[in-house]
């Protein structure tokens, strides 16, 4: 999904070039994995001269980190769009959770392990995480003020314990057992039912059947 926020756009001369490279490659990374695709068959792709693409990105790991920035922002984009329209904090997880489910299921299965080839992109994901973290706390604890989340939690540690496991689902063997996203539901419902009040639970349930229903957008 592509969305012109000026703020995920490249402000320059060559800002429609570069763009378009951007827009093609990671249709080209989602759609076939990272690792297969070459610099030549990007280049190819756009019916532009490798000297071009090369002029624009100096070596694949630039190219894969950019794609990644650029998702990451059309990402921020449409969560925050999510949170302003939702009416809660359950609320908020939930459409994220069902919009992300749609992104993954048109990603190929090796995009998201090709990623880890790449330091530079690990270490932004990591810089991220760390930056995020007081922004995540305070999210859960807004879910405590509205009777949502249990308050007798540490928040902190709940969200060091979430972001482990959301690590290890990347690297276990589990994904080629059982179909990505039973595997990211249980995760997620697990999870946010063993935070969760009897009210929570009741609108998790709630929203749940709204969203099979129809009723939920995403």
């Amino acid at each position: 999904m592509a969305i012109s926020d000026p703020k995920c756009r490249k402000n320059n001369s060559r800002e429609e070039l570069h763009n378009r490279i951007l827009q093609e490659a990671k249709r080209l990374f989602m759609s076939n994995g990272i690792k297969v695709m070459t610099m030549d068959s990007i280049a190819a792709s756009l019916t532009i001269s490798k000297r071009t693409l090369y002029e624009e990105f100096p070596d694949k790991e630039t190219l894969v980190m950019e794609v990644v920035k650029q998702v990451q922002c059309e990402n921020e984009v449409m969560f925050s769009k999510v949170y302003e329209e939702s009416d809660n904090v359950l609320q908020s997880i939930l459409r994220i959770y069902y919009l992300v489910l749609q992104m993954v299921r048109d990603i190929h299965k090796d995009y998201f392990f090709d990623l880890k080839r790449y330091p530079s992109v690990n270490k932004m994901h990591e810089e991220n995480k760390l930056r995020d973290r007081n922004k995540v706390v305070t999210f859960f604890q807004k879910g405590v003020s509205q009777g949502l989340f249990r308050g007798d939690m540490n928040y902190e540690i709940v969200n060091v314990f979430l972001e482990a496991q959301l690590e290890a689902l990347k690297k276990s063997e589990i994904t080629e057992k059982y179909p990505f996203n039973d595997v990211f539901d249980t995760l997620i419902f697990t999870f946010l039912r063993g935070i969760a009040t009897d009210k929570g639970l009741l609108l998790i349930e709630k929203y749940k059947s709204d969203y099979f229903a129809g009723s939920l957008k995403p």
